[in-house]
């Protein structure tokens, strides 16, 4: 406040190269005409930086200069990571609007888990429904229960994505509730909502003995391929489960390698749909060729 010099940063690679560093940094900026200052977390600063020709030098100077804090904990006293510290305090800080309600960051360790179970789900949907209708496979008990969790699961995902998750938008966050339940409600809301609806559950409580050994009602799995309106979401999982992967394990997963794979899992879901496709015209046909036996 009286204008003394906190601490002065010595210059590295990119002139405030302790910057790069995982430790928490309190700076006074004084600017003659004007300046620009952003909140990152280490996280979000590696993010930026990885796209950088010296990404490599980057790199190598925060593993041979990497330290850690003291903290206090409860157990047994180890020391808290700087990067932790920094997270953390900046997710709390980002997760709150302007009413002060509670807002899931994007960059936020639960959303982006949360966006790694999505990914899960919609991908066991998305092969076990195809799978049912063109091979014939009844209905079973274990089937009906992931249907149940799927239907509670993406229930609660419909209400954290109109209340609590903020969405980046052409590299800008919105934290504002409203405008981000509002683009929410005009893109994948009506998507998300046709795709959530129970019917399969509903025709099969429904229908007696429908869990007997040689049962099978084609009605019940074809209802269950209104799940694969989920596929339009999956670019935005395997973005986010890419995210996560590289904060938690280091992974350098550029966005050539994310493209790269969501187009490996988008070929392999189309061989296997056209693959059930194929059996279940095949299964028709005997049918057909049977029946026309019998009437003959």
């Amino acid at each position: 406040d009286d204008g003394a010099v906190i601490h002065t940063i010595e210059r590295g690679l990119v002139g405030e190269a302790e910057f790069l560093l995982r430790r928490i940094h309190e700076v006074a900026c004084i600017s003659t005409d004007y300046a620009q200052i952003f909140d990152l977390s280490y996280g979000d600063l590696m993010a930026v930086l990885r796209f950088h020709k010296k990404w490599d030098e980057f790199r190598a100077y925060c593993v041979a200069h990497e330290n850690t804090i003291s903290g206090k904990s409860v157990g047994d006293g180890r020391g808290i990571r700087a990067t932790d510290f920094h997270v953390r305090s900046a997710e709390k800080r980002r997760s709150r609007d302007a009413s002060g309600s509670c807002v899931a960051h994007p960059a936020s360790r639960f959303k982006r888990l949360w966006v790694v179970a999505c990914l899960g789900l919609s991908l066991y949907s998305l092969v076990s429904a195809p799978f049912g209708v063109g091979f014939a496979r009844r209905y079973s008990r274990t089937t009906c229960a992931m249907d149940a969790i799927l239907f509670v699961f993406f229930s609660i995902d419909l209400g954290l994505n109109l209340a609590v998750f903020a969405v980046k938008r052409q590299g800008k966050v919105i934290l504002e509730r409203k405008v981000f339940r509002d683009l929410y409600v005009r893109t994948d809301f009506v998507y998300d909502l046709v795709s959530l609806l129970p019917l399969s559950l509903i025709v099969a409580l429904s229908t007696p003995d429908v869990f007997a050994k040689k049962a099978y009602d084609p009605t019940i799995h074809a209802l269950r391929l209104v799940q694969a309106l989920r596929a339009r979401r999956l670019p935005a999982y395997v973005d986010g489960a890419a995210a996560y992967l590289e904060e938690r394990w280091q992974l350098n997963l550029s966005g050539d390698m994310t493209y790269l794979i969501l187009l490996c899992a988008s070929v392999l879901l189309m061989c296997h749909w056209l693959a059930c496709a194929l059996a279940y015209l095949g299964r028709y046909e005997l049918w057909r060729d049977k029946a026309s036996d019998q009437f003959a």
